[in-house]
């Protein structure tokens, strides 16, 4: 147990180093209120007839307002700090650093965190996962509300999309706490040290 919480105080440090403060706590708090979208979702209770609901509803579209704000505001700051280019660098073409990261990879090691790396791409994609399922969320309420024809396939639209992003939320933690456990107990196992380029935000 001791081990344990050893290594999860340590995990909090590593993140601290790694995020200033204001970024932190943004991304956990989205992180939060994600989760309580997922969970909230499966008491919500919608009817598109007479503008029907429940509880569970009313709490989705709150959080969920929240959620959007925060999301924007968190791709600002990575957007801000690190630019486009550093999680989409296959839209200039830019697959170097990536091939970089497939071969440390292939040799068996664990590629450092670097830009318009493996890392970043895939934090790149979890930045625009929360954003589309923002923007279909909102979507949907407007349709919703406004008794448009397509708001049930809006709704579904937005179910599909949550679904790659609650793939992202387990995938990234977890890949975020094995890196910090190698770079710790196994460090042998990581890419060399004169090639890892950290990046704070």
């Amino acid at each position: 147990m001791k081990f344990l919480s050893n290594t999860l105080f340590g995990f909090w440090n590593y993140i601290s180093e790694q995020q200033n403060f204001i970024f932190r706590w943004v991304h956990i708090t989205l992180a939060g209120c994600v989760l309580l979208q997922i969970l909230d979702s499966n008491f919500m209770h919608v009817k598109y007839v007479l503008m029907s609901f429940n509880i569970g509803t009313i709490i989705h579209i709150i959080v969920g307002i929240l959620t959007s704000v925060l999301a924007l505001f968190l791709v600002f700051l990575s957007f801000k700090k690190r630019g486009l280019k550093y999680y989409y660098p296959y839209i200039w073409m830019d697959f170097q650093n990536l091939k970089k990261d497939l071969l440390t990879m292939m040799s068996l090691k664990l590629p450092n965190a670097k830009p318009k790396g493996l890392a970043a791409i895939v934090q790149g994609l979890g930045l625009l996962s929360i954003v589309l399922v923002c923007v279909t969320g909102v979507a949907w309420l407007l349709f919703w509300y406004y008794d448009f024809p397509n708001a049930h396939e809006i709704q579904n639209i937005h179910k599909t999309i949550v679904g790659l992003l609650e793939a992202y939320i387990i995938g990234h933690p977890l890949m975020g706490f094995m890196h910090y456990v190698m770079e710790k107990y196994y460090p042998q196992s990581l890419e060399d040290k004169d090639v890892q380029h950290q990046f704070n935000i």
